[in-house]
């Protein structure tokens, strides 16, 4: 077991070594001299910077822990492509263990190895947050699902400061605190309704306001800079600006020379893109096609067109629990809807279609799967976790007088599947394919 642990991580570090040295090699690309920049200032003034707004400050900070004032962005980047090859195998172990607290292992390696040579060995040497985040916002998710299963206050206010983080590592986790506040309030509510008893539906609620409290005491001091130097506690140039403007060339043309990434930017407010411009100047049928288009282009797409492979496995599980919700319907709806737990099968449905629209909307501004994969390790681990539930992780998908398909077999023929990708599309794919899109 521990010597194929080391040579899975073996090929992983190889494999991603290759993709530092022979693909990844221009800082310009992809966001990844913003982080080298951003984290040089703070080994420059002592972590006393504001920052663009744009880049959030906790992956630089910790970039800036192997930065050295008198070296080149180029040696630093190198350096810092290896130190995200070693976040990311932390971020994959601790998937492993969340998976396997509700997962049986055989089901939490599958899950944890797809993940690992799909979506994580590709990315792992550019110096971008989005793996770090991914691991903390599956962290957060898992956090909602307990505390929307059993409100207690630990759980909300561990929810809260994850939420914290996640958001310093990258603001689009603000949707995902919405949800739970939402879908804790109606927890609480349910619960306040259905029992004379009003302490139960107290003590939910008082959870859910500990989560938001929580959230904003960890993030505080720096919205709090935020409100003083842009005029607003949230503001990040992608959500409060650019995501409303309807292409790049937009952006580029209305804001560049503003100062949008030192104060708020200096334009025409007819012109600056914004929600109540936005929508005062476009249709519901404008809308439905830029999401629509958003939703072709930016994410049906990738499934099928990119080289990685990480598509592959997500239609191959989707269809797979298709079928069993078709066999076994009535023990899937008790699972997903009885004693209460429509609203985590709620949550969980809000979360995947709220973030697919809105990233399908956000498409004009910025193409590539690196949004939109933050929501696969949750998809992924919602079906497995259907999937392995008894009885219906002991029920044969099909029976024949000799022969019957189990779900262990669609475990071993996606861990086969696997295997061949590691043989045959790693190795080259991994020397070929730009990966930080």
């Amino acid at each position: 077991m521990i010597a194929g642990v080391f040579v899975l991580v073996f090929i992983y570090v190889l494999a991603a070594s290759y993709h530092i040295h022979r693909v990844n090699t221009e800082i310009v690309k992809a966001d990844q001299g913003a982080y080298i920049s951003y984290a040089r200032q703070m080994v420059a003034t002592q972590y006393d910077v504001v920052g663009g707004r744009n880049q959030m400050p906790l992956y630089p900070a910790v970039v800036s822990l192997v930065a050295r004032a008198d070296e080149t962005p180029a040696e630093l980047f190198l350096r810092a492509k290896y130190l995200n090859v070693a976040l990311s195998l932390v971020v994959l172990f601790g998937i492993f263990a969340l998976v396997r607290r509700t997962v049986p292992a055989f089901e939490a390696t599958t899950l944890t190895l797809v993940v690992a040579f799909t979506v994580y060995v590709y990315r792992a040497g550019y110096v971008q947050s989005e793996l770090v985040f991914y691991g903390l916002f599956f962290l957060s998710f898992l956090l909602a699902l307990s505390l929307l299963a059993k409100p207690t206050f630990r759980v909300a206010a561990l929810t809260g400061v994850v939420l914290g983080v996640a958001y310093l590592t990258k603001a689009s986790v603000l949707p995902l605190l919405a949800a739970i506040v939402f879908w804790g309030c109606v927890g609480a509510w349910v619960k306040g309704t259905r029992s004379a008893e009003r302490s139960p539906a107290i003590r939910s609620g008082a959870a859910v306001v500990l989560v938001a409290v929580v959230f904003l005491v960890t993030v505080f001091p720096y919205i709090q800079t935020s409100k003083e130097r842009f005029g607003h506690w949230f503001y990040n140039v992608n959500t409060t600006l650019y995501m409303w403007a309807d292409s790049w060339d937009e952006v580029q043309r209305v804001m560049t020379g503003t100062g949008d990434r030192e104060h708020w930017p200096d334009v025409d407010p007819e012109m600056l893109p914004s929600p109540t411009r936005y929508f005062a100047e476009h249709t519901t049928t404008d809308i439905a096609s830029r999401v629509a288009n958003g939703l072709w282009t930016s994410e049906f797409r990738h499934l099928v067109e990119k080289p990685f492979g990480y598509g592959k496995y997500l239609i191959f599980y989707f269809v797979v629990a298709i079928v069993v919700a078709v066999r076994s319907r009535a023990r899937v709806r008790e699972l997903c809807f009885a004693d209460g737990r429509w609203i985590q099968t709620a949550f969980v449905a809000s979360v995947v279609l709220g973030y697919m629209l809105a990233y399908a909307f956000y498409s004009p501004i910025v193409r590539g799967p690196r949004l939109i994969l933050a929501l696969y390790i949750p998809t992924m681990f919602s079906i497995f976790w259907l999937l392995s539930r008894k009885p219906i992780a002991e029920e044969p998908l099909w029976t024949s007088e000799r022969h019957e398909l189990r779900l262990d077999h669609v475990h071993i023929a996606a861990l086969a599947m696997l295997g061949i990708d590691l043989v045959f599309r790693l190795p080259t794919v991994i020397i070929t394919s730009f990966a930080g899109a």
